[in-house]
């Protein structure tokens, strides 16, 4: 199974102590290099004290759904192997709409979004 832009898998916790996984959205495409071996992802949180996260609604899956209210951290980007994310813990995939809404938002913390001086 290769993962595509906009489907949510849980893998690997960069951010853990490594036992845990947790949730990422497949930002990349089939554009990447390394398609199929390797994904550009942002993480998700269930945790409410991140006013900054892209919140996913209902709507804004094509299928599937978290099962608990949840956000993308748009600022929580990574690059993770195929063999990183659990094939039985998919989760759905989000609407074109909602993964371009968080990429949008991430690049921002990136610096592209300001002008050159």
């Amino acid at each position: 199974m290769k993962y595509d832009r906009g489907d949510v898998a849980f893998g690997v916790d960069p951010f853990g102590n490594g036992k845990n996984a947790r949730p990422w959205v497949i930002v990349s495409d089939d554009t990447h290099p390394f398609y199929g071996e390797q994904y550009v992802a942002l993480t998700l949180t269930s945790k409410t004290w991140y006013d900054d996260g892209v919140e996913l609604r209902d709507d804004h899956w094509v299928r599937g759904g978290m099962p608990e209210d949840s956000k993308v951290v748009t600022w929580g980007l990574g690059s993770l192997a195929h063999d990183d994310l659990d094939p039985d813990r998919w989760q759905g995939t989000l609407r074109p709409t909602a993964v371009d809404t968080c990429v949008e938002r991430a690049v921002g913390y990136m610096g592209l979004d300001r002008q050159h001086e």
